[in-house]
């Protein structure tokens, strides 16, 4: 093949493929729930928000039991709630998991 044809040929596949290559992944979106902005006040108080790889969608609620329904229903990914809480949503048979921690 000449030199100038293959030169052609590369060339026109670049340009075929750059619009394909710049077309941006939508980035993803974690869905947090909140109880009157604790959580997110210490996060971002903390820098541990900085150079996340994904955007984080805050919604606030005044107490635990609305956010547990949220969690039920998907509305939000995760949230802080507390022990009673909990175990009051769990035995309405909301299918939520637990992660505990303590500190003293």
């Amino acid at each position: 093949m000449p030199q100038h044809r293959r030169r052609f040929l590369q060339s026109t596949l670049a340009l075929a493929a750059a619009p394909a290559l710049s077309i941006a992944q939508p980035r993803i979106v974690l869905k947090a729930g909140d109880q009157k902005g604790g959580l997110r006040a210490l996060l971002e108080a903390a820098d541990a928000l900085k150079g996340v790889s994904y955007d984080i969608q805050w919604t606030e609620f005044p107490a635990a039991a609305p956010l547990a329904e949220a969690l039920n229903a998907g509305a939000v990914d995760l949230g802080p709630i507390g022990d009673a809480p909990a175990i009051f949503a769990l035995a309405a048979g909301t299918r939520i998991k637990l992660i505990g921690a303590n500190r003293s």
